[in-house]
């Protein structure tokens, strides 16, 4: 393990990526939505949120 800066730089694109994929997840959530509530996935702005998140952490996390 390396120092606490060493570790905040390596960590710091994939939370930034993981707060951009939440953001654009509220986004859509926004925009499109669900308006009756039966869509499993847009229905609720934390679920749309947290999705982007995941993906946006997924797509940036370290490979090594």
């Amino acid at each position: 393990m390396g120092t606490v800066r060493q570790v905040a730089r390596k960590f710091a694109w994939p939370a930034g990526a993981a707060l951009l994929g939440a953001g654009l997840g509220l986004l859509y959530w926004w925009q499109v939505g669900c308006v009756t509530g039966t869509c499993p996935l847009t229905s609720s702005p934390w679920l749309t949120s947290g999705f982007g998140g995941a993906m946006g952490l997924s797509l940036a996390w370290p490979r090594s």
